[in-house]
């Protein structure tokens, strides 16, 4: 389906049209923990937490590495969710933070807080992300002590101009990257195939009514995330393998910079530097990177 829907122009609708089931949702809840279990193969995301708060994701071993969009685990308008010791290996984000998209999330302003991610073990995915879905907000957000193998990226933000909300006060420390794609991926106008949906011009079948939904737009354009505070520390990334690996691919737009950027004591061996842009008050301190190459091929970026 993805790929029919892709052609057709209509690939933000494909994820929902496909009716695929989660392994484990936790919704609308608190005072839950889920503990030394293993999901494998889920439909769709192995592990959703939405409109919950203080839960405990400990020791949780995922392995779903086949079917499109199945990440590991997706805290979605959440607060007080600790995730530890989790083994997890999958096809698109292995750890994902979000907060809603679109009006009605703009509207409800749930957001996504106290989230703290340590002593995790990452294997093939997309690494921790956060967003693309951050209409509510986003903030407080600690990752510490995480391995990443051979994940296709390490660090990422994600928002699209539509989105809305805030990323702030987000730290991540103690990392340790071994052939991961892209150690550090921000992007605020993120893959628009998917970001911007609305009907092709020559669509005239039915629409469904959660279609709506999912196209419906504020009355008053909101741009991009306002991402803000954020300080990435004590990282090293090590190139062993066939992997190519671009050390930095951080761009958002000069009329909404990413704010505040602190990158301390790095160490990353990689192909290429790759980019830095539209960033207002970086501070790069003691860090290193070793690069065969100094530039990014701009279509070569990674959008999953």
């Amino acid at each position: 389906m993805m790929a029919d829907y892709a052609k057709r122009g209509l690939r933000w609708a494909a994820d929902y049209d496909c009716k695929r089931p989660r392994n484990i949702l936790v919704y609308e809840s608190q005072q839950v923990t889920i503990k030394d279990i293993s999901s494998v193969q889920s439909g769709f995301w192995n592990t959703q937490i939405t409109y919950s708060h203080h839960i405990l994701i400990d020791g949780i071993t995922i392995d779903n590495g086949k079917g499109p969009s199945t990440d590991g685990i997706d805290i979605d308008s959440c607060e007080e969710v600790t995730i530890q010791n989790a083994h997890i290996s999958c096809n698109d984000d292995n750890i994902s933070i979000k907060a809603g998209r679109g009006a009605e999330a703009l509207a409800q302003q749930r957001s996504c807080r106290k989230i703290t991610i340590k002593d995790c073990q990452l294997g093939y995915g997309s690494g921790i992300a956060i967003g693309s879905e951050t209409s509510g907000g986003i903030e407080e957000i600690k990752i510490q002590k995480v391995v990443f193998e051979q994940t296709g990226a390490g660090f990422r933000i994600k928002s699209a101009n539509n989105r809305g909300g805030f990323i702030r006060k987000v730290t991540a420390s103690d990392l340790t990257m071994k052939d991961v794609g892209f150690p550090f991926l921000l992007q605020t106008n993120w893959y628009p195939d998917y970001s911007y949906p609305e009907l092709p011009a020559d669509y005239a079948e039915e629409i469904p009514d959660y279609w709506h939904k999912l196209m419906a737009q504020p009355a008053i354009p909101v741009g991009p995330a306002k991402v803000c505070d954020i300080t990435i520390e004590n990282v090293q990334a090590t190139k062993t393998g066939q992997q190519s690996v671009r050390a930095f691919f951080i761009e958002a737009s000069p009329a909404e910079p990413i704010r505040n950027l602190t990158l301390k004591n790095l160490s990353i061996h990689a192909d290429e530097f790759g980019k830095i842009a539209g960033v207002e008050n970086l501070k790069m301190v003691e860090t290193i990177v070793t690069a065969l190459a100094p530039t990014l091929d701009q279509n070569d970026v990674y959008e999953r």
